[in-house]
């Protein structure tokens, strides 16, 4: 949860965010605005690369490739979609071991976007539950197919200009259909949302159980994701 804070002027809810950076997230590879996309096996170190750019985003310091301060973006915050358990110890506890602040690293549910549409705050504690007697558990595996959740989700980016990053980890464990024209609909509206909200995206992908491709293209059997995003990374595991 992102404890309630005093904002800088520049990132109060309904104010536009300031192109610090000249609009860079890293300079001359990640755009605000930007899809941007990682790819590798489970294991092969996409969440520990994703945990050291949070950790250089939630604290303010400058991307690799760069020693000038006048490189990075004010200390800012991010929204995480990740549905496997172990959020604390897999994102938060490396965020802080990478020298970031995990305060400021925000995991999305369904409850939090659909309670964001009527607050402009971030959550002080947790959620309240929809009644009295009732428990509703966090439902972390969004379905961001939906236009209903879509526009929530560029809602509660609007309301919160401090947030400067958002990561989806395993794009397709969001989905509740194998539809490759929902996967290709789904990427055009990040990319809408992510130029509108002045947002940097961040998706990861594992291999395409659906391909037998070689190299980069078992991760990209939709055209839409190798053409949208600004770059693709491909992480591999180290051999010994």
């Amino acid at each position: 949860v992102i404890p309630g804070r005093d904002l800088a002027p520049e990132t109060r809810p309904g104010h536009r965010r300031q192109p610090f950076n000249n609009g860079w997230l890293w300079r001359d590879k990640i755009l605000m605005g930007d899809l941007a996309v990682i790819v590798g096996e489970q294991g092969a170190g996409k969440t520990r690369l994703l945990t050291d750019w949070m950790a250089r985003v939630t604290t303010g310091r400058a991307f690799p490739g760069s020693a000038d301060p006048s490189h990075a973006l004010p200390p800012s915050d991010v929204l995480v979609f990740n549905c496997a358990d172990g959020f604390q110890q897999e994102v938060l506890d490396q965020v802080a071991q990478q020298g970031g602040d995990p305060e400021r690293v925000l995991q999305v549910t369904t409850q939090l976007l659909h309670w964001g549409y009527s607050h402009s705050e971030f959550p002080d504690g947790p959620l309240p539950q929809p009644g009295e007697g009732v428990f509703e558990m966090p439902e972390t595996r969004v379905r961001l197919h939906t236009q209903d959740i879509l526009s929530k989700l560029w809602q509660f980016l609007v309301r919160r200009p401090s947030i400067r990053l958002v990561v989806i980890d395993q794009l397709k464990q969001h989905l509740r259909t194998d539809s490759d024209r929902v996967f290709e609909d789904l990427l055009l509206d990040l990319q809408v949302i992510a130029r509108q909200t002045e947002v940097a995206f961040v998706l990861t992908q594992r291999p395409d159980a659906y391909r037998n491709g070689i190299g980069l293209k078992q991760y990209l059997k939709s055209s839409a994701l190798q053409s949208k995003p600004r770059a693709i990374w491909q992480i591999g595991r180290a051999h010994v």
